[in-house]
């Protein structure tokens, strides 16, 4: 008996600093999406999002929208939603071509950023391997996650870091947007200096979207040989295409630094 698997394989798009124009996807080997991230504004109201098909056979799509908000915890919460519209909604992309989505929104633009999610996803073959002559095997379906920002017309890029503290030798501290646009964290870090100011560590954290009006948390557990020399932290942040770096400080004294049994 024939036996045919699919896979879904989910891909966050620009998860990672990029450029606006840049293009995600398996290239060659599959779909090519360009660009990753859709911001959408009073002064230019759609966008076109281009597929190109890099595989030997025709890929058939389905196109959904959520919008996107964050959980208590930091989490992704998606809703459907009407306030984006696209077109088309399915379509089938023949090999080595390249389709183009409209995107727009029938919603006003607000004061503060809106921010939704764009899912593009691959749907199975109308033909089973055992219809057209394929072998059995494995097919890997993939599904996108686009972001899309409906920005405002007055941009404010803001953030600060609060919370800063050790306590049990575990370093917490939060990076709250207080702008009226989402943030693209580009580096976080933490440095530890010691009572003559000489450096002790430093490391970098991971850095995720920070919607409009959320906070991203960190916590970090410091090492009992490092913990004890460090007299001054510091928490620094930066956002994509920003030379603004934020910063906190905090002085720790040697009872942060002992662990609770």
């Amino acid at each position: 008996m024939r036996i045919w698997t699919v896979l879904l394989q989910l891909v966050f798009l620009s998860t990672m600093p990029l450029s606006l124009n840049a293009q995600a996807g398996p290239g060659e080997n599959g779909l090519t999406l360009s660009p990753i991230r859709l911001v959408l504004s009073a002064k230019a109201p759609t966008a076109l999002l281009s597929l190109r098909n890099g595989k030997s056979e025709s890929v058939r799509f389905q196109l959904r929208v959520f919008s996107w908000t964050s959980g208590p915890k930091g989490e992704m919460v998606m809703a459907p939603t009407d306030d984006i519209v696209f077109f088309p909604p399915l379509l089938t992309i023949k090999p080595s071509e390249e389709r183009k989505i409209r995107i727009g929104s029938p919603v006003p633009f607000g004061s503060a950023e809106k921010s939704y999610r764009l899912i593009v996803e691959e749907l199975p073959p109308l033909e089973k391997p055992s219809e057209n002559g394929d072998p059995p095997g494995i097919h890997v379906l993939l599904k996108y996650s686009l972001p899309i920002f409906m920005q405002p017309g007055r941009v404010v890029s803001q953030a600060q870091i609060e919370g800063l503290a050790v306590e049990n030798r575990h370093l917490t501290f939060r990076v709250k947007n207080e702008g009226n646009v989402h943030l693209l964290l580009q580096k976080v870090s933490i440095k530890g200096a010691g009572k003559s100011g000489q450096a002790v560590f430093e490391r970098e954290l991971q850095g995720w979207y920070v919607l409009v009006g959320d906070a991203k948390a960190y916590e970090v557990e410091l090492a009992k040989e490092e913990c004890g020399k460090i007299s001054e932290l510091t928490a620094e942040a930066k956002n994509e295409g920003q030379p603004t770096t934020w910063r906190g400080h905090l002085v720790i004294s040697s009872s942060s630094c002992r662990a609770q049994p």
